[in-house]
């Protein structure tokens, strides 16, 4: 019937992802850039090479060597070069580690990363995927209003503001992005490699599951937590409320019975009209035959 699920195509739903992931990019760097500038990021950085530059220079002269020579050019070293080159690396970053003021710069840019990363998420989806779907309703966001698509309830009430609420910061911030944000940085800081990319797989591999398990409904975590839908709003009917959407499926089974009863009054009326020609049929018969003879 009209008020059944009607979802949305995969293409529309990917082509409103492309452009609101290029939209959401774009304010995420901005925000992280604001708040780059606020906790003097690039100082704390500079800082750290000039203590990284200053350690470098004092050992290159100590050794008599050169910590910015390229791979090829350290393996051109012979072996006993290369041990006094690695000799140097190796008491640089002792003394490195050992200064607690680079350390403490390196901790606060450690810090002032993860602080610029999820914070400019967060914001963006904020806005985009929060307020965006709140004001347009039903659920779009710029990239499925441009493409005709939107997220309601699955039992087909427009969404509301928990639903939007679970779906945002819990589905797609928490589980499907910062999990593997977080994962990523600890791989490349922490050096945790074959464990993240195993955790991020089986994350994948639990986000295509259940859109191919959900395939009348075709759902991400992220509805599964929110229980809603991606649905074409050019066939979709939305209601308010479950109070309309009873009504409406209320009046429509009416509605239904009553044209029921009407084709069954007016077939009951063709029946007994037809039987009745059929009966008088053999007494126009006989009177002929009386005539005749």
């Amino acid at each position: 019937m009209i008020f059944d699920i009607q979802k949305a195509s995969v293409l529309k739903r990917v082509s409103a992802f492309v452009l609101d992931l290029i939209l959401f990019a774009i304010l995420a760097v901005g925000i992280a850039a604001l708040i780059g500038l606020a906790c003097d990021y690039d100082g704390h950085i500079e800082k750290l090479e000039n203590y990284f530059t200053s350690y470098k220079a004092e050992y290159e002269l100590k050794y008599d060597v050169d910590l910015d020579i390229s791979e090829n050019d350290y393996n051109l070293l012979s072996a006993e070069e290369q041990q006094k080159w690695q000799e140097a690396y190796n008491a640089c970053n002792e003394a490195l580690n050992a200064d607690t003021g680079a350390t403490a710069t390196f901790v606060r840019i450690i810090s002032y990363t993860l602080l610029m990363v999820s914070l400019g998420i967060l914001f963006s989806m904020a806005v985009l995927e929060f307020a965006f779907p709140l004001l347009f309703k039903n659920g779009q966001t710029i990239g499925k209003k441009v493409f005709g698509i939107g997220v309601i309830h699955q039992n087909g009430v427009r969404v509301n503001v928990t639903a939007m609420f679970v779906r945002t910061f819990l589905g797609k911030y928490t589980v499907e992005t910062m999990v593997p944000v977080l994962l990523l940085y600890m791989m490349f800081a922490l050096g945790t490699g074959v464990i993240s990319l195993i955790i991020i797989g089986l994350l994948l591999v639990l986000q295509i599951g259940i859109f191919v398990y959900t395939k009348n409904l075709r759902c991400l975590i992220h509805d599964v937590f929110a229980k809603t839908v991606c649905v074409d709003l050019a066939s979709q009917m939305v209601f308010a409320d479950v109070e309309e959407m009873n009504a409406f499926k209320r009046n429509a089974y009416a509605d239904s019975a009553q044209s029921a009863s009407d084709n069954g009054i007016y077939d009951t009326a063709n029946t007994v009209t037809h039987t009745l020609v059929q009966m008088d049929k053999p007494e126009d018969n006989s009177s002929e035959d009386s005539k005749t003879e």
